[in-house]
C-alpha cells in the first residue's frame, strides 16, 4: 500500500491513456488491401532472453524466404492480437478503464497498398475512420503515429529504403491524405516513433538490409536514411499545420552516446548498475523519468507528453481465472509519483501519460506475445496458439482507479 502524504495534483485535464503501435496488435495482414510491410517479413526465432537482439538480424536471404512463406510459418506480425477484428470491444476495454487518450499508430501499407499508388486504399481508409468514431463516442482522443516501426516491404525490395531519397516524397503524399481524413478526428499526432531509432535497428526503421550497401559502409547509408526521415518529418509537419492548424504535431528522438549500454529499449538501453532490471534488461528508474522530465523542460520549454512507459512481464492466468499482477501496479504506482513530483514540485508542464502495452502485444525486441505488457491479457501464445480472448488483469481495475482519481488514489 502506497503511504507517502506528499501531494499528488495532476492538471484537470490531463490526458491518461495507453500505447500500442499497429504492427503490434493489426494483424490481418494481407486483408481488405493492405500491403507487406518489413515487419511482416519478421520470423520468430527461438532465442535466449539475453541475447534476442539477435531477433534484429535480417539479409536478403529472410526477405526472400518470408515473400515465399506459407501460412504455417510463423510470423507474429501477421497476426499480432487481432486488433483489426477486436478493435471495439478493445476501445470498450478502454473506455472502461477511463481512458482519456489512445496512442496508436496507422499502417503506410493499409493506406497505400503499394506506396507508389496515386490512390489510396478506400478499405484502409474506412478501417482507421470507424476505429477514430469509436474512440471518439467513448470521449477517448486518438493520439496518432505516422510511422511506428513498419515501413512498406516495397521500400526494401524495390528501393533502398529510407536511403532513398525519392521515400520522402511518397510519405509526403501519405501523410497528406492522413491528415486530410482523419483531422477530423485526430488532433494529436506523431511523425515518426523513435526517428533515431535507425541507429539500432535500420531494417525496421528504415528497411535497410546491410547486404545491399555493399558499396558503402553501412553506417553512411544509416545516417543518410535517418536524414531522409527528418527531411519527411519537417514537411509531414508543415502539411499537417496547413491542414489542421489548430493540430499538434511532434516527434520522438533520443541520445546515448558515449554512455555503457544494456540489453533492452529493442536493442540497447542506457545502462544504470544500481537500478533493477527485467530478465529482457529493462531497467525501474521512476525518479530517472522525473529528471528527465525536469531536463527537457528546463532545455525546451515546451509542453511535455510521456507516450511510452510499461513493464514487460510473464504473465499467468490463475486457476481462479484472473491475472494477478502486483508488480505491473507497483510499477505504475511509482511512475505516476514521479510525474506528479515533477509536476508539482518542479514545475514541469506534463500533459499525459500513455502506458506502453496497455493491452498485451507481439514485443518489438522479441517477437514474443509472453513479454506481456498490458492491463488487458490476450490469450495467445508466442506460436499463434489460443483463443484471442481478452482478459481482465489485477491491474486493469488499479489502472481505472488511478485515472478516476487522476493521479491522487495509487493504494492497492
Amino acid at each position: 500500500m502506497y503511504n507517502d502524504t506528499s501531494p499528488l495534483k495532476f492538471p484537470e485535464n490531463f490526458l491518461w491513456g495507453g500505447a500500442t503501435a499497429a504492427n503490434q496488435i493489426e494483424g490481418a495482414w494481407n486483408e481488405d488491401g493492405k500491403g507487406m510491410t518489413i515487419e511482416d517479413c519478421l520470423p520468430y526465432r527461438e532465442v535466449g532472453v539475453a541475447d534476442f537482439t539477435k531477433q534484429f538480424a535480417f539479409s536478403s536471404k529472410d526477405l526472400e524466404e518470408a515473400l515465399e512463406a506459407g501460412p504455417e510459418a510463423n510470423y507474429p506480425k501477421r497476426r499480432g492480437i487481432d486488433f483489426y477484428h477486436h478493435y471495439k470491444e478493445d476501445i470498450k476495454m478502454f473506455a472502461e478503464m477511463g481512458y482519456k487518450v489512445f496512442r496508436m499508430s496507422i499502417c503506410w501499407s493499409r493506406i497505400f497498398t503499394d506506396p507508389r499508388d496515386e490512390k489510396p486504399n478506400e478499405a484502409g481508409i474506412a478501417f482507421y475512420e470507424d476505429m477514430f468514431k469509436e474512440c471518439k463516442k467513448y470521449g477517448i482522443e486518438p493520439l496518432v503515429t505516422l510511422s511506428h516501426y513498419d515501413p512498406p516491404v516495397v521500400l526494401a525490395t524495390d528501393y533502398r529504403g529510407w536511403y532513398s531519397r525519392e521515400v520522402i516524397d511518397l510519405f509526403e503524399k501519405y501523410a497528406r491524405v492522413c491528415f486530410e481524413c482523419f483531422g477530423k478526428y485526430v488532433k494529436y499526432w506523431l511523425t515518426f516513433n523513435e526517428v533515431d531509432a535507425m541507429l539500432r535497428h535500420p531494417v525496421t526503421s528504415g528497411g535497410l538490409i546491410e547486404d545491399r550497401f555493399t558499396d558503402m559502409p553501412f553506417e553512411q547509408a544509416i545516417y543518410q536514411a535517418m536524414h531522409h526521415q527528418m527531411i519527411a518529418s519537417a514537411k509531414a509537419v508543415k502539411i499537417g499545420h496547413e491542414i489542421l492548424p489548430e493540430a499538434q504535431i511532434g516527434c520522438m528522438a533520443a541520445n546515448t552516446e558515449g554512455l555503457d549500454m544494456a540489453p533492452g529499449n529493442t536493442v540497447n538501453g542506457v545502462k544504470n548498475p544500481y537500478l533493477p532490471s527485467s530478465e529482457w534488461g529493462w531497467q525501474t528508474d521512476p525518479t530517472g523519468l522525473r529528471i528527465s522530465l525536469v531536463d527537457l523542460y528546463d532545455r525546451y520549454r515546451k509542453p511535455l507528453f510521456i507516450v511510452e512507459n510499461g513493464l514487460g512481464a510473464k504473465d499467468v492466468v490463475a486457476e481462479d481465472g484472473h491475472v494477478h499482477d502486483p508488480y505491473r501496479c507497483e510499477y505504475l504506482r511509482d511512475h505516476v509519483k514521479a510525474m506528479s513530483d515533477a509536476i508539482n514540485e518542479d514545475g514541469v508542464d506534463l500533459w499525459g501519460y500513455t502506458w506502453w502495452g496497455c493491452i498485451d502485444l507481439v514485443s518489438e525486441s522479441t517477437r514474443q506475445m509472453s513479454k506481456r505488457y498490458g492491463f488487458i491479457y490476450v490469450d495467445v501464445d508466442d506460436y499463434g496458439n489460443g483463443t484471442f480472448k481478452r482478459i481482465k488483469k489485477d491491474s486493469f481495475d488499479y489502472y481505472k482507479q488511478v485515472i478516476e482519481s487522476n493521479g491522487e488514489n495509487l493504494e492497492y
